[in-house]
């Protein structure tokens, strides 16, 4: 009967490891009756029909859909097909649970399975499908480009004295998936573990040994036709039965958070106290990352995984002292440059990572009350006049949560407060601040606190969700709140040239060309003596008094900044440019530096005119990954034709508009 549950699990396990993504699609378990040639397609999206006699769910076979055809061809097609639209990467499971024929009988050439197929068949049809094949092969795998038929995968020949049904009936779970171009055909025995068909084919059962079959078919198109099929390829009537279809998408994450928290039971219920809280997160579309005691020792590939994060929260199912037992781990901690929400009183006191300066909490079950009411965090919750909401559940565990007793957040912003006493409840710090005045401890990241999960007494659970629905409504948005990545505007040395703001000065490195000044222009770098480039006054300035000028006929000039490039890094450069006289094109670049050699990754020849304009140039790391880790520079070069022209630069401009 139906296997939609084990299916979903199974097929989320399958995404789980391929992709940091949540499983959202289609099921259906053919539990209610349903004549699908009489009383319409329901939920599916079309029908080629083919020679399709019967095609019902648990009616002509109980609990399962009963699919009957005579004459009806996949070589190449189209055949009967039963079908939904997919957009994009799915992953299509089903389960056969009757077919026509039997080792001694077989119904020739009775076949069944799932497809994926180009609708437009303009120019031939476009498909694969994974099938099951007893009455030849157990199993087979066919690609058919425009028209043409190819097989593969096969698993054992008939011919061979094989018991090709014996065989297929021990695996009856079929999957199709695919990602990207990238198609994959796979059997279970049940539903959970699936294992591939072979390349190349008469290789068995895969075991290990042999190489998983992949099919790449680029010309798809990203959305097909996906469904359930059955041929006979004969005048004689054929059927197949299958169970718990499902077609599950990825659906892109919300964001990836590491939940710091530890094996905890103290009710002994045999559920991890916090189990909830990451319950919770994985329903509200983020990819967590939950290794209980996994980071109460950090180490440099360990911090390296927090700042990857777009998230960091640290739940109440921690003892404090797990994470304090240097000064040096206090810094690591705080150091880290990923946003952190820390929902525990008791590491952000002053006694351990030092956000607030109090060493002492208190037990209790108040309402919040807003300090900053129009705080993104209070987003979608409804708030009394006075600025109060109850976001606690006091039925969970003591009912009780920790708070400080002080309301001064230093350096940080207070922005909700617990009423009957001064519990801090919520608040904030920027990065890069010291927490508070004397603290020696700085904010790596954004860093917001949180108070949120029970307070244990005896044998009740510690860091327990216990937050109402306005409650875990400001959870999201806190959560959400903290990964927008602000726009970082990358330091570039004496920016709109006001250094050295003495006189005209030709040659960037300090030559003093043509008799004016040997001083060094800051920040700015040529490979070689230039002839007539340099700074001077006077050609309409953007921002301050000076201006760059760059001659034809000279080198570039260059810098190469502070800022290391990350993987998600997308940069913007802009610069302010001119014609002073007959210069026409400027090149704009961007570039890593490789062990002194510099390596463009971006450029752009703009066209110049006799007013100051400002161009751009827009750069994305995932371009170029030999740049991650390397420091990111800019690059000028006047390449009018006319050697004899100069152009004017002012106030340069870089950003990494996905911030940190």
């Amino acid at each position: 009967m139906s296997q939609r549950l084990v299916c979903l699990i199974s097929l989320i396990s399958v995404l789980a490891v391929s992709a940091p993504a949540r499983a959202a699609g289609f099921s259906d378990d053919f539990d209610a009756a349903h004549n699908y040639l009489v009383d319409g397609l329901g939920a599916y999206a079309g029908l080629l029909n083919g020679t399709v006699q019967v095609l019902d769910a648990n009616t002509t076979s109980p609990g399962a859909l009963y699919m009957q055809t005579a004459g009806a061809s996949w070589e190449p097609g189209p055949g009967p097909l039963l079908y939904l639209e997919v957009t994009g990467d799915f992953v299509a499971t089903v389960k056969v649970v009757d077919f026509a024929g039997t080792l001694e009988a077989p119904m020739l050439h009775n076949d069944a399975g799932i497809m994926a197929r180009d609708p437009n068949d303009a120019a031939g049809e476009n498909w694969v499908s994974v099938n099951f094949f007893p009455t030849w092969t157990a199993f087979i795998a066919r690609s058919t480009v425009g028209g043409a038929r190819a097989e593969m995968g096969q698993t054992v020949g008939r011919w061979t004295g094989a018991d090709t049904y014996a065989l297929a009936a021990q695996y009856p779970y079929l999957q199709l998936e695919r990602k990207g171009a990238d198609f994959f055909f796979r059997i279970s025995a049940d539903g959970v573990d699936f294992i591939p068909l072979t390349d190349p084919a008469y290789q068995g059962i895969y075991d290990g040994n042999q190489v998983p079959l992949v099919v790449n078919r680029p010309d798809l198109p990203e959305t097909l036709q996906v469904g359930l099929f059955n041929a006979t390829y004969a005048a004689d009537a054929g059927y197949v039965a299958f169970d718990g279809f499902s077609i599950v998408t990825p659906v892109a994450s919300k964001g990836n958070v590491i939940l710091v928290t530890e094996a905890r039971d103290a009710d002994a219920d045999g559920v991890r106290d916090d189990q909830a809280l990451e319950d919770w997160l994985i329903a509200e579309g983020y990819t967590v990352d939950a290794r209980p005691g996994y980071w109460m020792e950090l180490d440099p590939n360990k911090i390296a995984e927090l700042n990857a994060a777009d998230v960091v929260l640290v739940s109440r199912a921690t003892s404090s002292g797990n994470y304090d037992d240097s000064a040096e781990e206090i810094a690591a901690w705080n150091a880290v440059t990923a946003p952190m929400l820390n929902l525990t009183a008791y590491l952000v006191r002053n006694s351990r990572w030092k956000l607030v300066n109090t060493g002492t909490n208190v037990n209790v079950t108040p309402l919040l009350m807003a300090v900053e009411p129009n705080h993104p965090v209070f987003a979608g919750v409804e708030l009394d006049e006075d600025g109060i909401v109850d976001i606690l559940d006091p039925t969970v565990g003591t009912g009780q949560t920790s708070f400080l007793t002080t309301l001064d957040m230093g350096n940080g912003t207070l922005i909700a407060m617990g009423i009957g006493g001064d519990y801090a409840w919520i608040a904030e710090w920027p990065a890069g601040v010291e927490y508070y005045e004397g603290a020696g401890q700085f904010a790596g990241g954004k860093r917001m606190m949180f108070m949120a999960g029970t307070q244990e007494v005896g044998a009740t659970p510690q860091g327990a969700l216990n937050l109402n629905e306005a409650g875990l409504r400001m959870l999201a948005n806190a959560i959400d709140y903290l990964m927008i990545r602000e726009p970082i505007a990358v330091t570039v040395e004496n920016a709109s040239f006001e250094q050295p703001g003495t006189e005209k000065i030709k040659g960037w490195n300090g030559e003093g060309v043509a008799g004016t000044p040997a001083v060094d222009i800051p920040g700015w770098v040529s490979d070689s003596v230039v002839s007539d480039s340099g700074v001077e006054t006077g050609y309409t300035p953007t921002d301050g008094q000076w201006t760059a000028f760059l001659m034809g006929a000279d080198p570039s000039v260059w810098q190469l900044t502070d800022y290391v490039i990350d993987a998600v890094d997308v940069f913007e450069l802009q610069v302010d440019a001119r014609n002073t006289w007959q210069g026409t094109t400027l090149r704009i670049i961007l570039f890593y530096d490789e062990e002194g050699v510099r390596i463009p990754v971006a450029f752009e020849d703009v066209t110049v005119a006799d007013d100051m304009q400002t161009f751009s140039l827009v750069f994305d790391a995932q371009e170029a990954p030999d740049a991650v880790g390397k420091r990111i520079g800019v690059e000028f070069d006047n390449i009018t034709a006319n050697g004899e022209s100069w152009i004017g630069l002012d106030n340069v401009r870089l950003a990494d508009l996905e911030g940190r």
